[in-house]
Order: structure tokens, then sequence, then C-alpha cells
């Protein structure tokens, strides 16, 4: 079982986040929530079945803004772990004890920046306390209840968020004070604003570096960096860092599927980017609809959806498509090339500086001074 289930179960946020992938859909009334009721939770226990997913994890917008939320969490674990993501500006003393005594296997608490302006700016208010002062309740409940769900803050790195040592570090002392298990730190690819323009492939490094010289300083605290398997052994070797989470080929469809408020299953979150993109995607994959049928109660298989079944074909018409660069290259069989989203909606790879990110780490490549 190697499936992971990202569902956001609402569109619901009392934050507004500058780079969020669902930033067209937040609070919308066109699209509101699917109902939590026993037909739901009776066709999500098959789906998981099916596919052998091994861990479904809720998200949204802000999941703790649905009432239901925690029965949701109780039926959906007796099939499948289950992961929460949270801006835990809305944990009070009373929510941090229901999540601590809640069958979560972990809850990931999101943020750019640990520092106060910086965060506010980016979430679009003044929430930089609450969010504080979430974790702290969330961090005291585990440790005063005996709970045993792991406590993650997984980070979004951004130019406008993250841009030197102490920036980094601020995150990291942020976690060993709340006793978190790890720091997760991602490059987004579909963000709100598309950062992949604000950004080149000497920042991406030279964050990965930082990343990973920090990491020894806090060698309690496990650090998964998830980018391209060569920059994540880059800065291991460079650093003798342990660094986790080095992506191979594109997961999309295949070891990772979303569902969003409404039920409807992707192969990506990248799917999420209005109707416009919709269209296109549709007649790129020739579908009779918008989607085709991909809603949990018309989809047994994945493998019978024209969405799914098209876009892995999609995929495998373009893993051979890789620049003449990436011959010979140590990475090159299983490398993450190339996004088919963006594929589709902008004819180019996915992320214009990935190939750059290639040329400063590899051995021969062209590899220079990683300064800016």
């Amino acid at each position: 079982a190697t499936m992971q289930l990202l569902w956001d179960v609402t569109n619901a946020c009392n934050q507004r986040c500058r780079h969020c992938y669902n930033s067209k859909f937040i609070n919308q009334r066109c699209s509101p929530d699917a109902p939590w009721n026993t037909e739901v939770a009776g066709a999500l226990r098959g789906f998981v079945a099916e596919h052998g997913v091994r861990i479904v994890t809720l998200a949204g917008g802000e999941p703790l803004t649905r009432r239901d939320v925690f029965e949701i969490i109780e039926t959906v674990s007796r099939d499948a772990p289950v992961s929460l993501t949270t801006n835990a500006t809305l944990i009070t003393a009373s929510i941090a004890e229901a999540i601590a005594r809640s069958p979560l296997f972990k809850v990931a608490v999101s943020l750019e920046s640990a520092s106060c302006d910086v965060y506010n700016q980016n979430r679009g208010g003044e929430f930089f306390q609450r969010f504080r002062f979430g974790l702290e309740l969330l961090s005291q409940a585990r440790r005063d209840g005996g709970a045993e769900f792991q406590l993650e803050l997984n980070v979004a790195i951004l130019p406008w968020c993250l841009s030197s040592e102490s920036d980094v570090a601020g995150i990291f002392e942020l976690a060993r004070r709340n006793a978190c298990d790890g720091v997760f730190f991602q490059f987004p690819i579909s963000a709100g604003v598309d950062w992949e323009h604000l950004a080149d492939s000497r920042y991406i490094v030279r964050i990965a570096e930082i990343i990973a010289g920090l990491s020894r300083t806090y060698a309690d605290l496990k650090t998964t960096l998830q980018h391209r398997e060569c920059l994540v052994e880059h800065c291991n070797d460079a650093f003798e860092a342990n660094l986790q989470g080095g992506k191979t080929l594109c997961p999309a469809g295949e070891d990772i599927v979303y569902m969003d408020n409404r039920l409807r299953l992707f192969p990506c979150v990248y799917h999420n980017r209005g109707s416009q993109a919709t269209k296109r995607i549709a007649t790129a994959l020739a579908l009779d609809g918008p989607n085709g049928d991909n809603h949990l109660f018309q989809v047994a298989r994945l493998d019978d959806s024209p969405l799914f079944r098209r876009f892995g074909e999609l995929k495998r018409e373009i893993a051979g498509t890789a620049r003449r660069r990436c011959a010979g290259c140590t990475y090159g069989s299983d490398c993450y090339k190339i996004c088919p989203y963006d594929y589709i909606l902008n004819r180019r790879m996915a992320t214009r500086h990935f190939d750059g990110v290639c040329e400063l780490v590899l051995p021969g490549r062209g590899r220079n001074d990683h300064g800016l």
C-alpha cells in the first residue's frame, strides 16, 4: 500500500495566504463542502480499501473550521492513518485536548516564517500570535495527555519569507521550543502567485544548503527537504547532513491522489487552478466533460476513470521528452523532470529553475558559486 489521499475537507479558511494553491476557491459559496454522512463514509472506506491507501491527509482551507472534523477523523482512522494539516490559529485549549485524544497519527502545522511581521504579511492579517499560542497549546496537550501523534512544522519555502540563515534558524528554533518531532520544508510548485517566476536556481540551492547546515545543529529534529533527489543528496554530502525527502518520478495520480471539498478526485492539487485551466486540461486529455467521471461516488477504480487513465498515458508520453543534457545523468531514469499539468497548461518544463538546480549541484554540469 503506497497511496496517499490528500483531501481538502473544506474551502473555508480564516487566512488569506499569498501562496495558497487553493486561493481561487477559499470561502467561495459556489463550492460548498460536501456533507459528512454514512454514505460518504462508506464510499471513502471502499476507496481506501480498493486502492490500498496508506495515509489520508486532511487539509483545506482550514480543517478546524469544520464542526464535524473530529467525527471525520474518528471514522476514517478505522481504515487508514490520518494526518491533519492546520494553521493552528483556531486551536484553543479544548481543541488541543480533543486533538490529543483523537486517533490522529500526525499533525502538521503550516507556516512560512517565524517572524511575526513576515508571517502576518504572507497570511493576510494579524495571525502570528494566535498561531504561536495554538502551537504551544498543541504541544502542551500532547505532553500532558501522553498522546503519541507526531508534531511537525510544515514550511513552504518562499523567497519573500525565507532569505537568510537567521530566517531558517528561526523555524528550527520554533520547532525545538515546542517539542516538535521534525520540520518539513517544501518548494511549492503550484502556488497562488506562481512563485516559481519569483525564485531562481541559486536561491533554491542556497536555501537548501542553509537548511542542511542548520539541520546538524538541530539534529534532534527530523528534517525533510522535498525537492529533486540530486539536490537533497548534494546537501547531505556537502554538509554531512541527513536530510530526508528526495523526490524522484512525479507521484501524481499514483502515489498521491487529491480529493477536493466536493469529493471530486484528481491526480494532483495542480488541478485547482480555475475554470479556464480545467477546460484546457479536459481538452488536452480528450475528456467528455470538464473532469471526466471522477467523483468519489462514481470511481470504483482509478484505473477506470478517463481522467486518471489519460493523465497516466500523458505522464508516460512526456517522460521521454527530457532534455539532452539529462542523458547519462545518474538520476536520469527516475528524476522528476516534467510536471504533466505544467506541460498541458504552459508547454514548458515544470518550474523553469529545475534545470539550473541540476547545473549547480551535479559535477561536470557547470556548477559554480551558489551565492546571490
